[in-house]
């Protein structure tokens, strides 16, 4: 294959995907760019793969790095990213799931209500839970035991590190993530 005869054949149509790229597109304009990034990227390997490195090449090469940066952007530094995350991106996804949350805390609220109220009416339930020296001993001694066993600030670090393991458990197998 011929360098000079593939440029000259195809440099209209470099010279249009190199105009594509440096200009606004709609959505027309972005399938041109795209289908000549395509047909261009074939007549690169066609050059690279017959006369290897040539002014022809890395002249197409320019063109398709600046249509390749037009079709998937630059990449911002990871301050902006983790701002963006923060301030846009996170606040529009807990906003889509607003409603989806709310169905699903008023069917949680709707099964606590109802064992309770089965579990109030029925004396026998009530005993199965304990009995009434047990319940007495677990709500007078047990429950604040637990808040006062440990010191502060170890306390503190335990529900954290607690709270962080659920959290990341519903983030891996996807109850939120």
């Amino acid at each position: 294959m011929d360098a000079d005869a593939l440029a000259d054949a195809r440099s209209r149509e470099w010279a249009r995907l190199d105009e594509l790229s440096r200009q606004p597109l709609d959505g027309a304009g972005v399938d041109e760019l795209i289908t000549r990034y395509r047909a261009a990227s074939a007549d690169l390997a066609d050059l690279r793969s017959s006369v290897g490195s040539s002014p022809q090449s890395a002249h197409l090469s320019t063109i398709l790095a600046r249509a390749r940066l037009r079709l998937t952007g630059q990449g911002d530094n990871v301050i902006r990213q983790v701002t963006r995350f923060f301030t846009l991106q996170l606040p529009a996804a807990l906003y889509r799931l607003r409603w989806t949350t709310l169905v699903i805390a008023l069917a949680s609220l709707a099964v606590i209500v109802g064992v309770a109220i089965w579990i109030s009416s029925d004396p026998a339930l009530v005993a199965a839970l304990g009995s009434k020296a047990d319940l007495q001993y677990y709500v007078e001694h047990s429950f604040t035991d637990y808040y006062t066993e440990n010191p502060a600030a170890e306390f503190a670090g335990l529900v954290w590190t607690n709270n962080a393991w659920i959290a990341a458990q519903c983030v891996l197998l996807g109850v939120t993530g």
